[in-house]
């Protein structure tokens, strides 16, 4: 009778072990805290020139609800992770950018806006000399102020659909006046593309006033040209046709 009594105490004992074992709560998940992300937008002016002065920006936070408007320095709480960062302020154009953040730590990063260019260019003709001369007759729709200068850009293309998206190679230049009838544009990058062409093939040349200029994203893995003229009225001068002949 003993040894049955202590079998069943033995029993009841492990059983009750195991119960208070599976009913034990369960530990709670450890609680992520938030990074800080610190944000420092430069601008630069209708011809180029950094701007002292800002300007009222929003920085959205692509793919979540986070947004904040600011004058070009704000901090954000997110939780960990990349984050791709669009910066809006009107008559102006961001680059795009990524920025790490991680759990109590600030983070930060600088990116930068440009206007758009208020200056449209007229290519009224042009000329392809030889391996080093290739003019354009080149007129701005307003006058430059003094001891200023007008950043642009000539692309080129082998088709018709040379455009600030499409285009093959390009060059910058600056002017300093408005009607330059004989602006030779075979440098650089230019030069190289054109001259490697065969003889007789056509070639297609577009000017576009830039602010910044060029910009090699990171993240589209490609040149970019920032603070181009599209918003002004007649800026979209068709692209002019040349001929290689040497």
């Amino acid at each position: 009778m003993k040894i049955v009594l202590s079998i069943l105490f033995v029993m009841l004992l492990v059983f009750s072990c195991k119960k208070k074992k599976e009913s034990a709560p369960e530990e709670p998940a450890p609680v992520v805290e938030n990074g800080t992300l610190a944000v420092k937008i430069n601008s630069y002016d209708s011809l180029g020139y950094p701007e002292a002065k800002t300007y009222s920006t929003s920085i959205f936070i692509n793919g979540t609800g986070y947004s904040v408007d600011t004058n070009g320095n704000a901090s954000l709480s997110l939780p960990p992770g990349t984050y791709f960062p669009s910066v809006l302020r009107t008559k102006y154009e961001g680059v795009p950018f990524s920025a790490n953040v991680s759990s109590n730590v600030t983070s930060s990063v600088t990116s930068f806006v440009a206007r758009n260019s208020p200056y449209a260019l007229q290519i009224n003709s042009g000329n392809a000399v030889n391996q080093d001369s290739i003019t354009l007759s080149l007129t701005l729709n307003k006058a430059i102020p003094a001891g200023k200068q007008v950043k642009f850009a000539v692309l080129m293309g082998t088709n018709t659909l040379v455009s600030v998206n499409s285009y093959t190679v390009f060059n910058e230049f600056y002017l300093t006046q408005t009607s330059n009838p004989k602006f030779n544009i075979c440098s650089g990058a230019l030069k190289t593309a054109i001259n490697q062409l065969p003889t007789l093939t056509n070639f297609y040349l577009l000017a576009v006033p830039v602010t910044y200029g060029n910009y090699y994203s990171t993240i589209l893995n490609k040149n970019i040209l920032v603070g181009d003229n599209l918003p002004v009225a007649g800026a979209s001068t068709p692209s002019i046709q040349l001929t290689k002949t040497w």
